[in-house]
Parts: C-alpha cells; sequence; structure tokens
C-alpha cells in the first residue's frame, strides 16, 4: 500500500493534482475493470455469448437536439439555426461502460464507489438521455458501498 501511496504522490507532483484524486481515479479505474470482467464473465459463461460478438468500452454517443424542441422566442438566433441546422448541435453522452452485442448498444454501466441522493439522479439522467437514443437500453449502477437511506438501499421482493 506504501508503495500505490509513494506511486500517486509522485504522479500527483507531475500533474498537479492531489495525491487524494490521483487515488481516487485509480480506484475508479479498477473498479471499471472488475465490473468489466464480471459482465463479461455472466455474458460468456453465464448467457453464453461468444466474446467475439461483445464490445465493452466507453465510446460517446451523440444526442442531437429533439425535432420538436422550441427554444424560447426571445432566442431568435438559437431557434433559427436548430430549425435549419440540428444536426450540429448535440450533446456526447456516455456512462462508464457500453455493453455492446452485435454492434447493439444493449446496457450502460455507471461504476461508482459509493452514491448519495443527488449522484443517483444525475446518473438517471444520463442514462435517460441514453434512452432517447437506445430505448432498449438495460441501465445499471455497479457500487462498492451503499451510502443511501431510505428506499435506495433495501428492497423487498414479493
Amino acid at each position: 500500500m506504501k508503495d500505490a501511496h509513494s506511486r500517486a504522490e509522485s504522479e500527483a507532483v507531475q500533474s498537479g493534482r492531489a495525491v487524494g484524486g490521483v487515488l481516487r481515479a485509480a480506484k475508479g479505474k479498477l473498479q471499471e475493470w472488475i465490473t468489466e470482467r464480471i459482465v463479461m464473465t455472466a455474458l460468456v459463461h453465464g448467457a453464453g455469448i461468444s466474446p467475439s460478438r461483445i464490445d465493452i468500452n466507453s465510446t460517446k454517443i451523440p444526442i442531437c437536439v429533439r425535432p420538436d424542441y422550441r427554444p424560447l422566442e426571445a432566442h431568435q438566433n438559437l431557434s433559427h439555426a436548430l430549425k435549419h441546422q440540428r444536426t450540429r448541435y448535440y450533446f456526447n453522452a456516455s456512462v462508464d461502460r457500453h455493453v455492446w452485442i452485435d454492434g447493439r448498444f444493449v446496457c450502460g454501466i455507471e461504476c461508482k464507489a459509493y452514491t448519495e441522493n443527488a449522484m443517483l439522479k444525475r446518473i438517471l439522467v444520463d442514462f435517460r438521455l441514453l434512452q432517447t437514443v437506445h430505448g432498449n437500453l438495460v441501465p445499471m449502477l455497479f457500487q462498492l458501498e451503499s451510502m443511501l437511506g431510505g428506499d435506495y438501499h433495501t428492497c423487498e421482493w414479493p
């Protein structure tokens, strides 16, 4: 552990980032790697899908402005631009891991060490944006621990 901290300190000095941020980023990458391995194992050994059919990445997915969107009348320049050049205006959406099977985006996975209420809401918005383009997308949240209270951390099955 001391060696990892020494490496983090060295990287922090080189990048100008805080040591805690470097360690947190490394932990996030490790969790994404573990999540990817679990998903791949489940798909290959559990569902019997050939590894050659599966691609797991985090490629940005452009979400264009909806055709029915109408900006406020006060923004005439924006209204004109959206009407005539709608595809030039988009948001590059993604979550931590995108699971593609046979070229179809089937599952989005967000990886978190813990998830508090505000983070959960942001994750839901990101998934909803992706579902506007990929309607059958299955959203998943892989988290290491639960910090949520209330209804979020328990589930009663019928």
